[in-house]
């Protein structure tokens, strides 16, 4: 390794240690690093400006427009209420909803993130009137929209194509976005039953112990038994007595309870959509069928779908135009700006040389897997970890399809398991979302479990994918 590329991976973990210390957006450091970099290596100023990812930025500007109408006009909300009509009011089967709706949005190109902020207010109002744990809800948002970010149309699935067309490789884009969200899916599942057998764990002490606590107090055992029973619903029902509108005796709200009918999760019974839900929900499939059907760029397409529905129903520009992540269109940019930098000088090949040094392919990936999920707890540094190991991956797994494959299926979930650290954009929405009163108490829920996913996942990944590499 020279000593310029040495130099432009100190500046890159200089970069990483920079925002997560001074909570600056990584793609306003690596702009200007990236031009001088380039200034240094002696790189064209016209090669330098090819590396600006015109692509990727149309597509999180368009999609984003489109989705705003649709958040706008009511689609959405239209759209979990109606599920839950047809779908029934199980808990699992609400959880599911939370989770398949981002995942949907996600999976149509929408920002992963974004997503998850336009479900979680929802989720959180479900979490509340049915009594459902909330944290269960906003796991289930998150890994939904987390999860279907490998998508041909997101801004993530973009980027992992693009870096591969620029390597020569080549891999199955469908794949790379069902097995993902399956992971996803099983990691969220694991998630759920975990907290639900720690919480039934827990109310089974809290009701004994109230038990203990009466039977000391009153000698009459019958009225015990029916206080304690009392007790124990109330605790289950976010530390609420029950009351007249939520009798503690009518609903039961486990994992697999049926929820309150009298705690109405769906006061509107509109049936129909309005003209503007129609014409959103008529503008994506349409937007889909253009992509998948004519090939057309997805980003042009979602802006001008957006532009007829602005010009038609006129919502205010402000809303819409604020939608769009600015935030994520200065990450994209800097930061593949400052990778097409270090790829022109040979850095990303040298560090792809260096990991195969390692020894076995086995033990390449679980380094790879590792070092992708101790990144990934920052979400600013989310970008960065399939922009810096993904090229890696081209090169060290590249010469096998199947292989290289697996080596992205295993960044992918490796990127998505820490998504609930309360560092990451993931878990900062669910405490945004959250009682202010609680929110101690969910934050160290989802720091364990940031902590738990980055030591376990990325060994059991890469396990479940040995036979594809070896």
């Amino acid at each position: 390794m020279t000593a310029l590329q040495f130099a432009s991976l100190a500046t890159l973990v200089a970069m990483f240690v920079l925002t997560v210390w001074r909570k600056v957006n990584i793609g306003l450091i690596a702009l200007p690093a990236a031009y001088i970099l380039s200034l240094v290596a002696d790189v064209p100023g016209k090669a330098f400006m090819s590396m600006f990812p015109v692509k990727l930025v149309m597509l999180v500007i368009g999609v984003t427009l489109l989705f705003a109408h649709v958040d706008r006009s009511g689609l959405l909300e239209h759209s979990i209420r109606t599920a839950m009509r047809y779908g029934g009011q199980r808990t699992w089967v609400v959880a599911g909803i939370c989770f398949v709706i981002p995942a949907a949005l996600t999976a149509a190109g929408a920002y992963g993130p974004a997503s998850a902020a336009i479900i979680m207010p929802i989720a959180y109002r479900l979490s509340k009137q049915a009594k459902i744990n909330y944290f269960t809800l906003g796991t289930a948002t998150i890994f939904g929209a987390i999860g279907a970010t490998f998508s041909p149309l997101s801004a993530s699935g973009a980027l992992v194509k693009s870096l591969s067309a620029k390597a020569g490789r080549d891999y199955s884009t469908g794949a790379l976005f069902i097995l993902p969200l399956i992971g996803t899916a099983a990691i969220t599942a694991v998630t759920l039953l975990v907290v639900h057998l720690l919480e039934s764990r827990a109310c089974t002490v809290r009701r004994s112990a109230a038990r203990e606590a009466l039977t000391v107090e009153d000698p009459d055992h019958e009225t015990v038994t029916a206080q304690a029973t009392t007790t124990s619903s109330a605790q289950r029902g976010h530390g609420e007595a029950p009351t007249r509108d939520s009798p503690a005796g009518t609903a039961r709200h486990g994992w697999s309870g049926v929820m309150d009918t009298d705690a109405a999760i769906i006061p509107e019974r509109r049936k129909h959509l309005t003209s503007y839900e129609l014409a959103c929900l008529c503008t994506v499939v349409g937007m889909l069928i253009a992509v998948f059907g004519f090939n057309l760029d997805v980003g042009f397409v979602s802006l001008a779908g957006s532009l007829l529905l602005f010009l038609v129903f006129r919502p205010p520009e402000k809303d819409i135009i604020n939608a769009i992540p600015w935030q994520v269109v200065f990450l994209i940019s800097g930061l593949l700006m400052y990778i097409g930098v270090l790829t022109k000088i040979g850095t990303l090949e040298a560090m792809a040389t260096v990991l195969s040094g390692i020894g076995t392919p086995v033990l390449t990936l679980l380094a790879l897997a590792y070092l992708c999920a101790l990144m990934s707890n920052v979400e600013s540094a989310a970008i960065l970890v399939l922009g810096i190991l993904v090229p890696v991956a081209l090169a060290v797994f590249g010469s096998s399809p199947i292989a290289l494959l697996a080596a992205l299926i295993v960044v992918a979930l490796c990127s998505a398991a820490p998504a609930l650290n309360p560092a990451h954009i993931g878990g900062a929405l669910v405490l945004a979302s959250d009682d202010p009163a609680r929110e101690p108490f969910t934050f160290k829920k989802l720091l364990w479990h940031a902590i738990a996913a980055t030591l376990i996942v990325p060994g059991v990944v890469t396990l479940t994918v040995i036979p594809l590499v070896t």
